[in-house]
């Protein structure tokens, strides 16, 4: 159980009794459904910068360029705003 919860960014941190046990993990993420494809510097299209922001913590990414990624061959391999970063291997 946590002391306090703070809020930084798109990371949730749960302060306990001592420094020692401060963990941080990512919280859910929350973006509207709006077409605005960004390429990640991971090579992957991202709906918009609020899904990249989210997917940042997983995947280290940041922002190539707008636009789709050269490696992008549809619109389903674009990460959407409902992405689950444990479902698809990241959150491990």
């Amino acid at each position: 159980m946590c002391d306090k919860v703070e809020r930084n960014g798109i990371a949730r941190i749960c302060h306990h009794h001592t420094k020692s046990q401060v963990q941080s993990r990512p919280a859910k993420c929350s973006c509207y459904h709006f077409l605005d494809v960004q390429c990640g510097t991971d090579g992957r299209s991202y709906l918009n910068k609020c899904v990249l922001a989210c997917a940042k913590p997983y995947t280290g990414a940041t922002l190539e360029h707008p636009g789709y990624c050269e490696e992008t061959t549809n619109e389903y391999d674009v990460v959407g705003e409902n992405f689950d970063p444990e479902r698809i291997g990241w959150g491990k």
